[in-house]
């Protein structure tokens, strides 16, 4: 039996859906005010974020200089080998303060970036949204009667289409990855396996679940919910690598369980297991 992905959005029939499979696992959800409050955070945010990238200029500026000084290198070596007469110590000179521009910049637009953002980071409009988005996590909390011993841990949430009968994620850019880690609250009442988001909240038969499999595959995300940073040796086993953009995970797992004759999959990234294992008494069998 095929495995349907839980809380993630199939795309296959409809290319416009946005509700994601299981919302008839669905058992509660936030007041209309509330939902009303997290929009309006949502914007806010968004806004505040703008605030903080860099101009784009600023981000090809060393590209810019080394190309130059690429340019020159090249210019040079035409007149010293075409021996025609220039002077080359000009050509030298561009090329030096092109290289040095170039690598100056490349090197030190990160470290302006993130001064930029901690500066920004202390007004009180930033203050104030991290605040009442605390608060409204905790107001939604109380009204999807979320109990105080609830674990945070990541899903990998993705959009997907049923291809020649195969689960394949889609993604919603090019240059990203269709896999997100959405950090979702866990946890067991009266034997039911509960999920909260910030709006609504699911439940499952504890008894429903089958499985925790293991997946060699690699997958990659984009955002780090994490106090401890990916690149920190506690992660080493489940992370291949860490740039600019992307977290690479080397594997992720699946926690199965079967209700009302539908095989579900909830998908998760490496990191999250002893969560799982925890919260289901299950443990994880190596399964492609």
């Amino acid at each position: 039996m095929e495995v349907k992905p839980f809380l993630v959005i199939d795309r296959t029939e409809n290319d416009d859906n946005r509700f994601p499979n299981g919302v008839e696992y669905n058992v509660a959800d936030v007041s209309q005010e509330t939902f009303n409050e997290w929009n309006l955070l949502h914007k806010t945010k968004a806004e505040l974020d703008k605030r903080l990238r860099l101009p784009l200029i600023l981000l090809y500026l060393p590209y810019f200089f080394l190309l130059l000084g690429f340019a020159s290198t090249l210019e040079t070596l035409s007149h010293i080998f075409g021996k025609r007469d220039i002077t080359d110590q000009v050509y030298f000179l561009i090329v030096l303060i092109s290289a040095v521009i170039g690598y100056g910049l490349y090197f030190l637009l990160p470290r302006l970036y993130k001064l930029r953002c901690n500066k920004l980071t202390e007004k009180e409009e930033f203050k104030h949204c991290l605040e009442k988005g605390e608060a409204l996590a905790k107001k939604s909390r109380k009204e999807l009667n979320v109990p105080d011993s609830f674990i945070s841990a990541d899903i990998l949430f993705f959009h997907y289409k049923l291809i020649d009968g195969k689960v394949t994620p889609i993604s919603q850019n090019k240059k990203q990855s269709p896999y997100e880690n959405s950090d979702y609250l866990f946890y067991i009442q009266n034997n039911i396996f509960c999920v909260a988001t910030a709006f609504d909240s699911f439940a499952v038969p504890l008894e429903a679940m089958q499985r925790i499999r293991k997946v060699e595959e690699n997958v990659k995300i984009s955002a780090w919910n994490k106090a401890v940073p990916p690149t920190d040796v506690m992660y080493n086993k489940y992370i291949e690598s860490v740039d600019g953009k992307h977290i690479k995970l080397n594997h992720y797992y699946i926690l199965e369980f079967s209700h009302n004759g539908i095989l579900w999959g909830l998908y998760f990234p490496p990191y999250e297991l002893s969560v799982f294992e925890k919260l289901t008494g299950l443990k994880a069998e190596k399964n492609n």
